[in-house]
Order: C-alpha cells, then structure tokens, then sequence
C-alpha cells in the first residue's frame, strides 16, 4: 500500500520503472493498492504525479521502497555442540550466521528452550535444570514480520556420582550370633 497527500487533488498515477502501477489516470485517494510486476526483491523507485481539478500536473514525485517476500536464513551454533550434555552445565546459543536476504535491518531473536524458559538476542546462554529430552526452537523475524524458525534436539543427563550418605558397621563383634 502507498500512501499520498496532496492539495486540491482529483486524479492521481503511480508507476515504477516497470511499467504503470495504476491504469493510467485514477481518482485520487491517500492510500492506495498497487501490484507490483515483478520476481526480484530489493529497492524499487516508485514514481506519483497528481492532476487538479482544473488539470494541471505536478511534478513527478519519487519514494524508493524495498520488496521483500522472503523470510529471513536462520543459523545457530550452540556450545558444548554435543547433543547430550550434563545436568547444570551453562549451554550458550548464537544465531549472529542468521541474515535477511533482501534488508540490512535489525532482525529479531526469540529462542524457547523446551522446559517453559525463553530468551531474546543474538545470543544467549541457558542452564537446564532437569534432566529430559528437549526440543530448543529459535524463531528470527525480518523488520517486515517474515519469520523463520529452526530447532533442535538435545538431551540433558545428571552424570553426577552417587552420595555415600551413610556406612552402617555391619562386621561381627565378640558376642553376636552368626548363622
């Protein structure tokens, strides 16, 4: 959608290098829908000239624009790269290998670790605390709301030795009847 402002208005046409946008001259409205012909995304000039009641043209305005209809290349790596790691060991994730094919905007972040725990940022650290098998999801947004999502498995193991808590003296003393 476009959006125009001018005074005094009556017809309005919108085009690109492409070709006309609109079908030649059209009533003049504030917001209005174009398609665009075209396969490529990227910067694209659009072109607006408005005629008045009494006919006359304005100059020729121009805005460039971005078309983008491509969510954005998802990439994490996350450390210890194990797919099984210990019980409280710190695991950190980064998406910074995730970019947008057609902006340089900022993108956005949303990581869900499987055990109810999220984050947001490029990159983040998480320490389950149960053990379990679980489903880590990042989802990256594009500046147009495109999203892409990506997750990966792991399981999370208590490696940790048993506690000796108590020894009972179980060795025969003078006087005890052994069978």
């Amino acid at each position: 959608q476009l959006y125009a402002e001018a005074q005094d208005t009556e017809k309005m046409k919108i085009w690109d290098a492409d070709g006309t946008l609109t079908d030649g001259w059209v009533t003049y409205a504030t917001t209005y829908t174009v398609t665009f012909n075209t396969s490529t995304n990227g910067a694209k000039t659009v072109y607006a000239q408005f005629k008045d009641n009494a006919g006359i043209e304005s100059s020729i305005a121009q805005d460039t624009i971005f078309l983008d209809t491509e969510p954005p290349v998802v990439a994490f790596t996350v450390t210890p790269s194990s797919a099984t790691v210990e019980l409280g060991n710190l695991i950190s994730w980064d998406a910074s290998n995730s970019y947008d094919t057609v902006t340089t905007e900022a993108l956005t972040y949303f990581w869900e670790f499987g055990d109810g725990n999220f984050a947001q940022g490029v990159k983040v650290s998480h320490q389950y605390t149960k053990c379990g098998t679980y489903i880590g999801t990042l989802t990256v947004t594009d500046i147009l709301g495109w999203t892409t999502s990506i997750s990966i498995y792991g399981t999370v193991n208590d490696v940790t030795p048993p506690t000796i808590t108590d020894i009972q003296n179980t060795a025969p003393t003078t006087g005890d009847n052994v069978t």
